[in-house]
C-alpha cells in the first residue's frame, strides 16, 4: 500500500505546475507579479531582498518531508534532497534561515503573519486573497 502511494505521488510531483501550484506574498510584501527566474532566484537564496523596498526577504518553506516540498523543489528543478542541500548549505554558509512551517497548511498561515515574506502552496483546499495573501502573477520574463 505504502508502494502504491508513493507511485501515485510521483506521477502527482511530474505533473508541470497548475493553477493549484502558487507562489504566495504576505500582503505587505511590495511584489505582487514575478517573473519565474526571480521566484526560482528567492527560492534558492540567491535573492535576499526585496528589490522595489531593500528589505529582507522571510522565505517560507513547507515541512522538509512533505509532499509540498518536494513539489516545491520539482517547480525549482531539483530533486527534494538536493534542495535540501542547498538550504543547508546557505544557512552554514550565509546564516540564512528560512521559516519552516509546521505544516503545509501552516505555510499560509506564515506568510498571512509574517511581513515580506513568500511561500509555495499547492493544495486543493481554497483561499481568497486578502486574508493577509496575495498570489503571485508570474509573467514572462524580458
Amino acid at each position: 500500500m505504502k508502494y502504491l502511494r508513493n507511485i501515485i505521488l510521483s506521477c502527482l510531483l511530474m505533473l508541470p505546475m497548475t493553477s493549484n501550484s502558487e507562489f504566495i506574498v504576505n500582503e505587505k510584501a511590495p511584489v505582487i507579479k514575478m517573473t519565474e527566474p526571480d521566484l526560482f532566484q528567492i527560492f534558492l537564496f540567491y535573492q535576499k531582498f526585496w528589490f522595489s523596498s531593500g528589505e529582507r526577504i522571510i522565505v517560507v518553506l513547507p515541512p522538509l518531508d512533505s509532499a509540498l516540498f518536494k513539489r516545491l523543489a520539482f517547480t525549482l528543478k531539483l530533486d527534494s534532497v538536493s534542495y535540501k542541500d542547498n538550504i543547508n548549505n546557505k544557512i552554514q554558509q550565509e546564516g540564512i534561515r528560512p521559516v519552516i512551517a509546521d505544516s503545509e497548511f501552516g505555510v499560509l498561515i506564515k506568510v498571512a503573519n509574517t511581513p515580506n515574506s513568500i511561500g509555495y502552496y499547492y493544495d486543493g483546499v481554497k483561499y481568497n486573497d486578502g486574508y493577509g495573501i496575495n498570489t503571485i502573477q508570474i509573467i514572462q520574463s524580458k
